[in-house]
């Protein structure tokens, strides 16, 4: 992750005038070019009439090049929160991470919003089924453990079924392409839509 400064993200957006806001999860806030990413995801909500929250836009004074504290891990967790409390809906980048799920932040995130009443789009740059990316992952149960197999595409059932809507392809570039992400901010917004 990299220091966020207030506004880098929602510049251009204020031009625009204010639209429904959509808090932008998943592990984006992971990739070497976390607010080049953040900033195009952004520009493309306001495309759509939305006003983008990303974690990484928080005033936040921490420093990724030591040990950052536990104290600026709750600073994280308090703005986020307050992100997602701010938002209309959250579009939530359920792209496997580090694994055959969704970064675990991103599924606290959806249930956080889901809890709150708000509508939550997933997207994914992998289409395959949550029971074959698992199996794929472990190979065939060598745990002894069940595999959760209810033919779902986006992930666990508990994640699958807190979603609006869930849109998905698969791309050689996980992490680059944004067709799903658009699929989703053009659902937000025909739902948000007045």
């Amino acid at each position: 992750m990299h220091k966020g400064k207030t506004g880098s993200c929602q510049m251009a957006l204020c031009l625009l005038g204010r639209g429904m806001k959509v808090y932008l999860a998943g592990p984006d806030v992971f990739l070497p070019r976390a607010m080049i990413v953040g900033q195009a995801k952004a520009a493309m909500c306001a495309g759509f009439g939305l006003e983008a929250l990303y974690p990484l836009d928080a005033d936040l004074e921490i420093d990724w090049e030591t040990a950052p504290t536990p104290s600026q891990a709750l600073a994280i967790f308090e703005s986020n929160r307050e992100l997602i409390r701010t938002a209309d809906a959250v579009l939530a980048n359920l792209t496997p991470f580090r694994g055959p799920s969704a970064d675990a932040g991103t599924v606290w995130e959806i249930g956080f919003a889901y809890a709150l009443g708000k509508p939550v789009i997933g997207y994914s740059n992998v289409a395959a089924p949550f029971a074959a990316r698992t199996r794929a992952f472990l190979g065939i149960a060598p745990d002894g453990l069940s595999i959760e197999n209810f033919s779902l595409q986006s992930d666990n059932l508990m994640i699958h079924y807190a979603l609006r809507a869930f849109f998905a392809q698969d791309t050689p570039d996980i992490w680059g392409d944004f067709k799903s992400f658009a699929q989703a901010a053009a659902f937000a917004a025909q739902i948000l839509a007045p």
